[in-house]
């Protein structure tokens, strides 16, 4: 009898733990991935690395980007030279 009530503890104990860890986000399982942001507005002579699948869109005239793609990694960084623009994600 002592031994089935330890063991009814320890299970308690790990259902509990469990539900706390799912309580406060720790579990489930969930995927990796990093939120995106809606929209990414530039900002003059900050250069923006730029993940596949996002759009540039000029938000006033006249506005001049600088589009640079590095040709071994694949990556590409846009920089606002003058305007204004926002990067956003294609759907």
């Amino acid at each position: 009898m002592k031994n089935m009530t330890l063991n009814m503890i320890g299970y308690s104990v790990i259902a509990s733990f469990a539900l706390f860890l799912t309580a406060c986000g720790g579990g489930g399982g969930g995927s990796n991935e990093i939120p995106q942001p809606a929209q990414i507005e530039l900002v003059e002579n900050q250069p923006v690395m730029v993940e596949k699948g996002w759009t540039l869109e000029k938000t006033s005239e006249p506005t001049e980007v600088q589009v640079e793609t590095d040709l071994t990694t694949g990556q590409t960084q846009v920089t606002l030279i003058s305007g204004s623009a926002v990067l956003k994600p294609t759907e």
